[in-house]
């Protein structure tokens, strides 16, 4: 796996990439523990954030997490608007 995403305690790499929605877990850089994951939620059309159960989080890891789901939501925008306009 290649890390996408360095942050300030963590780190998201992309999982069993797929050809349309993207996966991705989020470990703690120091410890490599699975805090959770981001992949697309059909029902809201968006990329979510999945916690693993018992996990506690502050607000910069938070921030950090929104961000990158922020990202992701952006360029699923771009290419759904590429494939509309038949780009490559």
């Amino acid at each position: 796996m290649t890390i996408d995403y360095t942050g300030t305690f963590i780190e998201i790499e992309e999982i069993n990439p797929a050809p349309k929605t993207r996966r991705f877990v989020i470990v703690t850089k120091k410890e490599g523990m699975r805090l959770g994951s981001v992949s697309w939620w059909g029902a809201w059309r968006k990329y979510v954030f999945i916690p693993e159960k018992g996990t506690l989080y502050e607000e910069v890891c938070l921030r950090e997490i929104a961000s990158f789901v922020e990202t992701m939501m952006a360029a699923h925008r771009e290419q759904v608007q590429r494939e509309k306009n038949h780009e490559p």
